[in-house]
């Protein structure tokens, strides 16, 4: 059987997809990003029974087991049926008094999932037939946009601490007398005795004692990613990848490294890289983790800045920045 071919588009409000399936129909899809159906209780059948008005993609009751929350409201409760034809819901336990209010269902997923359960009609006991998909998020734009990345500390090269926030000449006012720049990405920098030569020698040897120090300051300040950027480490990482070795052996588990994400000679937009894959690493991660769990067995592909297209299992987060642009593109 030929397997249902997805491409989706997360935005910040909506999530749109096309969907061609084993019979090569074409299928479209617009749901809220949220992950969310909402809908209003028209009128008590019951008190688990309710007459309500929602527009539902499907033709087929695949709602059994999704919560039901009522809007301003603290109450949930699960849905035991929805009907698509007769728009009657029925729920497990009971309401009173809650003609007229608002609703939103969902099936605590993260949205591409949610839009695959409801193109594919597939119930949350059920298996998903096989599926390809093709996804542009905005959500690491978003986080970026919003500061909303994790804890980050920057790890460079002794007598580096204050490079990005130095940075280039670059500037929005090339002529301002007063230069208003960001405030950079990352809670903390340290920096750390070791030197890589031009030409790809080690200079000064990266030594234990420094890096246990290093783990007592990182373990203090209580990170969440950690960004590592060395000076010529292009040529010669093989200090970023003793560092790592060891911040991965003190239980440190989000760590990006600037030869891995960047071959650009000059340290700074090497650094700035990686400090952006840093930042948004455990969310993005945690993100396509989420999306893998709920399709098991899917082909799942992710858009990259570039434009081009990624296995979930090599995409790196900052590829995530203009994701949803791209595939808009």
């Amino acid at each position: 059987m030929s397997p249902w071919k997805i491409w989706m588009d997360t935005g910040g409000t909506f999530t749109d997809c096309i969907a061609i399936d084993p019979s090569q129909k074409v299928n479209r899809l617009k749901v809220l990003s949220s992950g969310v159906l909402r809908g209003q209780i028209i009128q008590a059948l019951s008190r688990n029974s309710f007459q309500v008005e929602i527009a539902l993609p499907t033709t087929k009751d695949i709602f059994k087991g999704f919560e039901l929350r009522l809007l301003n409201s603290k109450q949930k409760v699960i849905v035991q049926s929805l009907d698509p034809a007769t728009r009657i819901l029925t729920i497990q336990g009971s309401l009173r008094n809650v003609e007229g209010y608002s609703f939103e269902i969902s099936s605590n997923e993260e949205v591409p999932v949610f839009a695959a359960r409801l193109l594919t009609q597939t119930g949350l006991t059920k298996t998903f037939p096989p599926i390809e998909i093709k996804l542009g998020s905005t959500r690491g734009t978003n986080a970026l946009l919003e500061r909303k990345g994790a804890r980050t500390a920057f790890i460079t090269t002794e007598g580096f601490q204050d490079l990005l926030l130095i940075g280039t000449q670059q500037r929005p006012d090339l002529f301002a007398l007063h230069v208003e720049k960001e405030k950079p990405l990352y809670s903390l920098a340290l920096e750390i005795k070791e030197r890589i030569g031009a030409d790809g020698l080690v200079i000064t040897k990266l030594s234990n004692q420094a890096i246990d120090q290093l783990i007592r300051a990182l373990k203090k300040s209580r990170v969440d990613s950690i960004a590592i950027a060395f000076l010529n480490s292009y040529l010669n990482p093989i200090h970023e990848l003793l560092l790592e070795k060891k911040l991965k052996q003190a239980g440190f588990h989000s760590i990006s490294t600037s030869h891995r994400l960047s071959g650009q000679i000059k340290i700074v937009p090497r650094a700035e890289t990686t400090v952006a894959n840093a930042y948004l690493a455990p969310i993005i991660h945690n993100y396509v983790n989420n999306i893998q769990r709920g399709l098991a067995h899917a082909k799942l592909k992710i858009m990259t800045s570039a434009g081009s297209l990624s296995n979930a299992d090599h995409f790196y987060p900052k590829d995530s920045l203009l994701s949803g642009p791209a595939g808009g593109v």
